[in-house]
């Protein structure tokens, strides 16, 4: 039922991103007096993950709750499904 999505509670969040930029640069060169283009490239990257500790617990007891209400069900389904045949 609610068992799955609840184990995915337990993983870290994870953010991530990459970027580059190139910029277009003109000088002058101080011996020849021509034009110099030049690219300057900047590539950055960042990353980030957070782990809630404490809510462990919680998610865990609800893990376990979610498993005992599952195991009620099929128990009752179970005994109905008997109860119909006789």
């Amino acid at each position: 039922m609610k068992i799955k999505p609840s184990y995915g509670k337990l993983l870290p969040n994870l953010c991530g991103s990459a970027g580059d930029k190139t910029l277009g640069v003109a000088n002058i060169d101080p011996n020849s007096n021509l034009l110099i283009n030049t690219d300057i490239k900047n590539y950055v990257g960042y990353i980030n993950a957070t782990y809630n500790l404490f809510a462990g617990f919680n998610v865990l007891n609800t893990i376990r709750y979610n498993k005992q209400e599952t195991e009620n069900f099929r128990e009752q389904h179970q005994s109905d499904r008997e109860f119909n045949y006789d």
